[in-house]
């Protein structure tokens, strides 16, 4: 399961699907992820209170949650290696860059005066949330109490969207959006009914991460076939499209068009394109296999010959950053993982695909780097109560933090002011981690408000939090935060 960039308007919806038994979550712009063990510390042999977890413990999790931990995980690699995710990501960073515009100027208040406070950012704002809604299509609620049976019939509906270009000048397309209607039980009633969702990121990013992440499952267990735990659900609206088109299509072959689909501005028709190409290659005698390497083979060329010019690109991101310390090197983290991952689908534009079903799905370690993860356990007992785990040089990690912080900042504002967004509680996402002695006194508001932390500490000791420090850096900050 994968967050979207969400309105508060979307909060309850959200909350909602929070709140189902999900075994994982990947926060898109805070790049890191969820596993949720659904089980106690004692159940899973950890002393409650018990700050870090060791290695034996930590291989043991692993082992108990291995599909959903590549799940999450290949969401990160989406993120970092396609086109798609990449210019969500910028378009993010965009609308963040507005939202700093609407930081009260005093350095002590951690309050956002609305776009009311600078209407010349709206623009810049709504056109990079035009453009991942494009690109997303529908989402998670769309399987909301449902079970998606059947897919019936698609159109097309036209989008004009305004891309982000390196000279910061409007790169304007017209794109195919698919409309896919499908047919589904509403577990509320039983009823059998109809409806429809817009093809786009969401779809594709689900589908491929949960056929992956149930193949490795097979092969670990050395099941014959796939424990289909998610069937009917938004996870096989990619697998219902493929077989609705292309009869007799191989899993791996679909799997490895929306990888390349991925890679396309409109992703959702890019994947029922590439679909009819190989369901007509193969009507006049050539393999779904033989496609296949022709289609990476000329990815992989034009791939290589944007290469220098993608590269040069990236270092733009952690631009919009510049003299907020952390930040800027949070993004420049991740654009060396951006250029690092796009040389790796040079080498082989379905990386992931392949290795998964030639079973060697561990190696994928070896080619693109982990992201953060939390382990969330489920005792009554709050504080301290997960673990968050990193793989990366606290040099990284910390920055990487303070960007997840100011994610969650950005995300609970969007365009709203302080006094509106705080109707509503935005729980801190490290509240069940933290460590900090602001979590312990001032509980209500690191569960509610959390940026309010920011203004007590700045009034203290200016020893912030992991959130203290993301709000500090988007106030502008230019100096470490903590000592």
């Amino acid at each position: 399961m994968s967050a979207t960039n969400l309105t508060p308007d979307h909060n309850a919806l959200f909350q909602k699907l929070e709140a189902l038994d999900y075994w994982g979550a990947y926060i898109k712009n805070q790049f890191f992820f969820k596993v949720n063990t659904k089980k106690t510390r004692r159940q899973a042999g950890i002393s409650i209170g018990q700050a870090g977890i060791d290695v034996t413990e930590q291989r043991r999790l692993q082992a108990e949650n291995l599909p959903v931990l590549f799940h999450e995980y290949i969401h990160f690699i989406q993120e970092t290696s396609t086109m798609a995710g990449i210019a969500c990501m910028l378009a993010n960073v965009r609308m963040k860059s507005a939202f700093l515009h609407w930081l009260s100027p005093d350095l002590n208040s951690a309050e956002s005066l609305g776009m009311a406070a600078n209407t010349s950012m709206a623009q810049h704002f709504a056109e990079a949330k035009a453009l991942i809604d494009v690109i997303d299509g529908s989402g998670p609620e769309v399987a909301y109490r449902r079970k998606i049976k059947k897919i019936l019939k698609y159109t097309y509906q036209m989008q004009r969207t305004t891309f982000p270009s390196p000279a910061n000048t409007p790169d304007v397309h017209d794109l195919k959006i698919p409309v896919i209607r499908f047919e589904f039980i509403n577990t509320d009633n039983g009823l059998l009914q109809e409806d429809e969702l817009r093809l786009g990121r969401f779809s594709l990013y689900e589908g491929l991460a949960y056929e992956l992440d149930r193949e490795i499952d097979r092969q670990t267990l050395q099941l014959a076939g796939i424990n289909d735990i998610a069937k009917d659900s938004e996870y096989t609206v990619l697998r219902l499209l493929a077989n609705h088109i292309y009869p007799g299509v191989e899993k791996r072959t679909f799997l490895t068009l929306a990888v390349v689909a991925l890679q396309a501005r409109a992703c959702g028709e890019a994947f029922i394109r590439l679909l009819f190409d190989c369901r007509d290659a193969e009507a006049k005698g050539k393999s779904q296999q033989a496609f296949v390497i022709e289609l990476k083979d000329a990815t992989s060329a034009q791939f290589k010959a944007i290469q220098a010019d993608f590269n040069d690109n990236q270092d733009g991101i952690a631009d919009y950053f510049t003299g907020r310390q952390q930040l800027h090197e949070g993004y420049s983290y991740l654009a060396s993982v951006i250029k690092k991952n796009f040389g790796e689908r040079i080498n082989n534009p379905s990386f992931e695909v392949d290795l998964v079903f030639d079973g060697n799905f561990i190696k994928i370690l070896d080619i693109s780097p982990l992201c953060d993860y939390m382990y969330q356990f489920t005792d009554a007992m709050d504080y301290r109560r997960d673990f968050l785990g990193t793989v990366m040089p606290e040099e990284i990690s910390q920055p990487m933090k303070s960007l997840a912080a100011l994610d969650h900042y950005f995300n609970a504002h969007q365009f709203y002011t302080t006094q509106q967004v705080e109707q509503t509680n935005h729980c801190c996402p490290f509240y069940y981690c933290c460590e900090f002695g602001r979590r312990l006194t001032d509980a209500n508001d690191c569960y509610s408000k959390p940026w309010r932390i920011f203004e007590k500490d700045r009034q203290s000791d200016q020893q912030y939090c992991w959130y203290g420090q993301g709000v500090g850096n988007a106030k502008g900050f230019t100096r470490p935060l903590i000592t």
